[in-house]
């Protein structure tokens, strides 16, 4: 008998379920409901799992019955995976929280192009005592999404590194607590043990001497998608969602056309980027920004101009903000005078384009941002926090900024009026408009009304497009393992997305 994890069909949101499924050919049955990760022990008789998207384990009897709550303490840590130890008398887990980044980490990821997983994590390997439940170890700082354990206290798992590609690390644990002895290290530095860089290795096995591994080894691009919004009783649905690129190469969306039929977005490879587009229906690819190192094209509300972000340096840095005429032509860059941070035009002809700079770490401040003059007038400051890249949009009539809340315990929207033309610079009194059960807000999207709201959230085990209408009512359209933020057409009848698009998929064995 094999365990399967996995969603039931056709569930939204999704509910997860563990199934049995006979080797002898009878019917598979349902184990437990709302569970995931799910494994035998290494004599049979028992299973684990996790329950609470993630966040509790859990141990039953290899046919179902008698299930326990293993670990009591309910912390918000996700188990990514968890595994017996050879003995059967150990559950060896790796867990994962989402923290906010301090403000070197914010600023570091911010000035980084084609990286939107912004959301920093804290990892924590932990032994537990199968029996009941006592924590028997634990270490900071160590991540991995598969590992194998032998009796002689090793544990393996896969590690990706610029410098080595995809390679298999080891650290010495003792045999009875599982506690860490040494520093991880990686075999054969600088050549892969199987000579695949560029993929991503899951479901790791060893044989028994834990001489020959195993692993499967996926690759992927990140394309563009596009579909269709359809509307139900003022509730949005994805329908017709069509891949729009066909490249080998890393496409992130950024903005439609204002007719709606062409999209912009990021397309990079080999630590370039460049300004691309495309019209919705064709493969042809058109590079607008050809420098290697711009990023986050946006149409300006009257479609005459394309303003982008222009970087410099590696790792890449901010360096300023620039402007092409959207039917082509020379980029030219704007008087950005303070420390830059990022730009975001409405996504309407009434609306303007706005700047945000910081003042070291005391204020973070708005302003007008022309597309032939570069700054403008002051329109709102508030106090400094740790910001990450793409988490504030302007709404569509230039005069509120919706900026994502970060805390992990009360996550939400915060809204920021901006000074009206003749008036003094807005104060920064917020409204928020909470968002709970989705995780970290990442992204919050203007509808076109102007009133409701597109949101990628960062859960546990992955990333959330939702939906927030006016009241506060919330339906999730779209779950992903990859950032999945959304890019509104402006009339509202079309969104487009990142999304992973699997190249190849092999099983592949190692020797150490």
């Amino acid at each position: 008998m094999i365990l399967v994890s996995g969603a039931a069909a056709g569930s939204v949101p999704q509910q997860d379920q563990v199934w049995a499924v006979s080797l002898s050919g009878d019917q598979p049955r349902v184990l437990f409901d709302n569970a995931e990760l799910a494994t035998f022990s290494p004599d049979g008789q028992r299973v684990v799992f996790t329950r609470g998207r993630q966040t509790q384990l859990w141990v039953a009897d290899a046919n179902g019955q008698n299930a326990r709550r293993l670990q009591p303490e309910d912390s918000g840590e996700a188990f990514l995976w968890v595994l017996w130890s050879p003995d059967g008398k150990r559950i060896v887990t790796d867990r994962s929280r989402d923290i906010q980044p301090s403000a070197e980490e914010a600023k570091a990821a911010k000035n980084n192009p084609v990286d939107q997983l912004q959301i920093e994590h804290k990892w924590i390997y932990q032994s537990y005592d199968a029996e009941n439940g006592k924590l028997l170890a634990s270490a900071p700082g160590l991540h991995f999404d598969s590992a194998v354990l032998l009796r002689s206290g090793e544990l393996f798992f896969p590690t990706n590194t610029r410098d080595s590609g995809l390679s298999l690390s080891r650290v010495m644990t003792d045999p009875d607590t599982g506690a860490i002895l040494d520093t991880p290290t990686i075999l054969q530095p600088g050549a892969s043990i199987w000579g695949a860089n560029g993929y991503a290795a899951a479901s790791l096995s060893a044989s028994a001497d834990g001489h020959h591994f195993s692993a499967i080894l996926d690759r992927h691009a990140t394309d563009v998608y596009v579909a269709d919004l359809h509307w139900s009783e003022n509730t949005p649905s994805l329908e017709h969602v069509t891949r729009l690129t066909h490249h080998t190469s890393t496409s992130y969306p950024t903005n439609w056309s204002p007719s709606g039929d062409v999209l912009l977005f990021d397309n990079g490879y080999a630590g370039t980027s460049v300004v691309a587009r495309q019209r919705v229906g064709t493969d042809k690819l058109e590079v607008v920004i050809d420098t290697k190192t711009s990023a986050v094209g946006h149409y300006t509300p009257d479609g005459r101009w394309i303003l982008f972000l222009q970087y410099v340096g590696d790792p890449a840095r901010l360096q300023a903000i620039g402007r092409i005429p959207a039917q082509g032509g020379t980029p030219q860059m704007l008087s950005v005078p303070g420390e830059l941070e990022s730009f975001n035009c409405s996504n309407s002809s009434s609306g303007s384009c706005v700047l945000r700079e910081r003042e070291g770490k005391s204020q973070l401040v708005f302003y007008d941002l022309d597309p032939l003059h570069g700054r403008g007038v002051e329109l709102a400051r508030i106090p400094w926090k740790p910001t990450v890249f793409g988490d504030w949009k302007l709404s569509s009539d230039g005069r509120t900024v919706a900026m994502a809340d970060h805390d992990p315990v009360h996550p939400g929207i915060e809204l920021l009026s901006l000074r009206a033309a003749g008036h003094a610079a807005a104060t920064h009194e917020l409204t928020d408009l909470p968002l709970p059960g989705f995780g970290s807000v990442l992204e919050p999207v203007w509808a076109a009304e102007g009133r409701s709201f597109f949101i990628e959230t960062h859960t546990a085990e992955g990333f959330d497009l939702v939906y927030r209408d006016p009241a506060g009512h919330t339906t999730l359209l779209r779950q992903s393992p990859d950032s999945i933020w959304p890019v509104l057409s402006r009339d509202g009848k079309k969104i487009a997305f990142p999304g992973r698009t699997p190249l190849n998929r092999n099983v592949w064995i190692g020797t150490r």
